[in-house]
């Protein structure tokens, strides 16, 4: 399950500390559609 965070203002850096993983979609992009296969980034700080 794939959950936005905040991607502007002060509260970027926490939302980058408190995900799992990165979401990678192509440069330029409008963003995905629901059941799209992409590419994700885990981080490992949450294991």
């Amino acid at each position: 399950k794939i959950i936005p965070t905040r991607t502007t203002g002060s509260g970027v850096v926490y939302s980058i500390i408190d995900s799992q993983g990165i979401l990678e979609i192509e440069e330029n992009s409008e963003g995905v559609e629901a059941g799209e296969e992409v590419k994700v980034r885990l981080l490992r700080w949450f294991e």
